[in-house]
C-alpha cells in the first residue's frame, strides 16, 4: 500500500512562539558574551534613545475592492494606522524596536473589514571595530484582503472573509569589516513561517517554512563605488503536499537559489544606485513516500511515478537582473527608478511565479509646504508550470500639504489595470483617499 504524499504527514509547521522564545535566548546569550569581552560596557557609554510617532488616517473610495471583472464591489475605506518606534544606543550597541498596526473600515462591505498588526525587533551588537552581529525577529498577526493571494479571481465571492494571515521570522546577520573598508562580508541566516487560515485551501497545502541563506562580498574599487558578489539560497518547506488542476499531488517544495555580480555606485551627492545581473534558478524536491513493507517493485514503481509527477524535472533557471537608481537634479526634486525580476511563490495555481516590474517616481517640493508625487509602474507574472500570465500597469498621483512639522493632509488617485490569460483574473480599478498624518520624531 503506497500513500501519495511528499515528506510524511507533517500537519504543522514549527511554531512561531518557538522562534520568538530562541530570539529571547539568542539575545540573551549575545549580550552575556559582549559584557564579559567588550570594554564598551565597563567605561559606562554614552546613552542616546528616543521614540517616534506616525498616525495616518485615510477616507478612501476603492472601485473594485474583490479585484473582479464582473460585478465588481465598490466601498468607502476608512484606514487607520500607526507605528511606534523606539531606538536606543549605547556604546557598540543598538537597539530598535518597532510595532505598526493598521485598521482598515469598509464602510459599504462591513465583512471586508480587517486589522492588521506588526512587530519587529532589531539587535545590532559591535564586537569589535571590524566585527559586528545583528540579530532580527518579526511577528505580523493580520488578514490578506479578499481579492489577494488564494482568493484571487472568482474566489474572492465564495471567501466569507479577509484570509487569516500570520508570519514569523528570524535572522541573524554577520558583518566583517568597517563600513567604509577596502573589503567586506556580510553573511545572513534566516527562517519564515507563513501560515494562512482559509476555508478554500485544503489541509493547509500553502503553509510553509522559508529558509534563507546569503552571502555578500563588497569590494571598494573607488570612494563612492564597491563591486559586489552576492548569493542567496532559500528553501520551501511546505506543510503538506497540493494538488494541481487534475487532482494528482503537487509537491512544491524547492530551493531556489540565486548568483550575481554588480556594483553600489555613489557617482554624485546628485545620483546614487545599484546594479546586480547574475543567474536565478529553481529546482524541486519530490519525495514520493511508500510503506516499509511493501515489496521492491513497488517501491520502484514509486520512484517512477516521483519522476514524472515532479513540477519540472529539469532545473528552472533564468536571468536575473536589478536595477535602482535615485537622481536629484535639485535639492527640492528627486527622479527615481527600480527595476528588477524576482520569484515568489503561487497561491492558486503552477509551482511558481517569475516577476519583472519596473517602477518610476518623481517627487517634487514646490515649497517648503507644498509636495507632489507622481508614481508609474508596470509588470508582468510568470506562473511556471500553466499558461498562465498577467501584465500589470498602475499609476498614481499625490498632493501634500504640511500644515507644520507635525501634521500634513492632501490627496491621492490611484488607477490599476491588470490583463491576464487565465479566465476572469483581470480587472481595472481605481481609488481616491484623502489623508491626514501626523508625526512625532524622535527626541533623546
Amino acid at each position: 500500500m503506497r500513500v501519495i504524499v511528499s515528506r510524511g504527514d507533517r500537519s504543522k509547521l514549527p511554531g512561531i512562539a518557538w522562534c520568538f522564545e530562541f530570539t529571547a535566548r539568542s539575545v540573551f546569550l549575545l549580550l552575556t558574551v559582549v559584557a564579559c569581552v567588550s570594554p564598551s560596557f565597563a567605561q559606562e557609554p554614552e546613552v542616546n534613545q528616543g521614540i517616534s510617532l506616525v498616525l495616518a488616517n485615510e477616507l478612501r473610495f476603492d472601485s473594485n475592492v474583490l479585484r473582479q471583472q464582473i460585478n465588481p464591489l465598490s466601498s468607502r475605506v476608512w484606514r487607520f494606522s500607526s507605528q511606534l518606534n523606539y531606538k536606543l544606543e549605547q556604546g557598540g550597541s543598538d537597539l530598535e524596536l518597532t510595532h505598526n498596526f493598521e485598521h482598515n473600515r469598509y464602510l459599504d462591505s462591513a465583512r471586508d473589514t480587517y486589522t492588521n498588526q506588526v512587530a519587529r525587533l532589531n539587535f545590532t551588537q559591535a564586537l569589535n571595530s571590524t566585527n559586528r552581529i545583528t540579530v532580527l525577529a518579526g511577528l505580523a498577526k493580520g488578514y490578506e484582503p479578499r481579492g489577494l493571494g488564494v482568493t484571487e479571481g472568482t474566489s474572492a465571492q465564495t471567501a466569507n472573509s479577509p484570509t487569516g494571515l500570520n508570519i514569523g521570522d528570524l535572522g541573524i546577520r554577520y558583518q566583517l569589516g568597517r563600513d567604509l573598508a577596502k573589503i567586506r562580508l556580510i553573511a545572513d541566516l534566516g527562517i519564515t513561517e507563513t501560515d494562512r487560515d482559509s476555508a478554500l485551501i485544503a489541509n493547509d497545502s500553502r503553509d510553509h517554512t522559508t529558509t534563507t541563506q546569503g552571502l555578500q562580498l563588497l569590494y571598494k574599487v573607488g570612494s563612492r563605488t564597491n563591486l559586489v558578489l552576492e548569493h542567496q539560497a532559500r528553501k520551501f518547506d511546505y506543510a503538506r503536499t497540493s494538488q494541481d488542476e487534475t487532482g494528482n499531488p503537487l509537491n512544491l517544495d524547492s530551493k531556489d537559489q540565486r548568483n550575481s555580480v554588480g556594483v553600489n555606485l555613489e557617482a554624485t551627492a546628485k545620483t546614487v544606485g545599484r546594479v546586480r545581473v547574475g543567474k536565478q534558478s529553481r529546482n524541486f524536491q519530490w519525495r514520493q513516500a511508500v510503506w516499509e513493507d511493501d515489496p521492491p517493485a513497488v517501491i520502484e514503481e514509486a520512484a517512477q511515478v516521483a519522476v514524472q509527477r515532479r513540477p519540472d524535472n529539469r532545473e528552472n533557471s533564468a536571468l536575473y537582473w536589478e536595477l535602482a537608481a535615485v537622481w536629484s537634479p535639485r535639492t527640492y526634486s528627486r527622479f527615481e527608478i527600480n527595476a528588477q525580476t524576482s520569484t515568489s511563490e503561487s497561491l492558486v495555481i503552477g509551482t511558481f511565479v517569475r516577476h519583472k516590474d519596473i517602477a518610476l517616481q518623481w517627487v517634487h517640493d514646490w515649497n517648503a509646504r507644498l509636495r507632489t508625487q507622481l508614481d508609474y509602474a508596470v509588470g508582468r507574472d510568470v506562473y511556471e508550470g500553466t499558461s498562465r500570465e498577467d501584465r500589470r500597469r498602475v499609476w498614481g498621483a499625490k498632493i501634500d500639504y504640511a500644515y507644520s512639522r507635525a501634521v500634513h493632509a492632501g490627496y491621492g488617485y490611484t488607477d490599476q489595470h491588470v490583463n491576464s490569460s487565465f479566465r476572469l483574473s483581470g480587472f481595472d480599478r481605481s481609488m481616491h483617499y484623502l489623508f491626514v498624518n501626523y508625526r512625532r520624531e524622535a527626541e533623546n
